[in-house]
């Protein structure tokens, strides 16, 4: 995709045309209703994430090398200590986005 895009043989990106195409392949964010940039964000990461792949299963289903997964996929690691024997436990989750609380401005 981004090879394609950098390439020069192809006509350069209309954005009407895309903002369709995320349209026909996420029907939730088609209409009127209300949507922000971070529901588009991952619509159209997943909608790529698809493209991506094709139809070609990956060797290790729980790890994805595409291109999208590269750029956009980080791991969030949850240790848990044992009190008892201070055994530790640890797990690393995949995801594409993380929610941050962002307080009051101060000033």
């Amino acid at each position: 995709l981004f090879q394609e895009f950098y390439s020069g043989r192809k006509p350069p990106l209309v954005l009407h045309r895309l903002l369709h195409l995320i349209w026909t392949h996420a029907r939730h964010l088609a209409g009127y209703e209300q949507q922000d940039a971070h529901e588009f964000f991952i619509a159209t990461l997943d909608l790529l994430h698809r493209h991506c792949k094709g139809t070609t299963a990956p060797s290790n289903p729980h790890h994805c090398s595409c291109i999208i997964d590269q750029i956009f996929t980080g791991g969030l690691q949850s240790d848990v200590v044992c009190t008892a024997c201070s055994g530790v436990s640890t797990t690393i989750d995949p995801f594409w986005d993380i929610s941050l609380d962002l307080g009051c401005s101060v000033g």
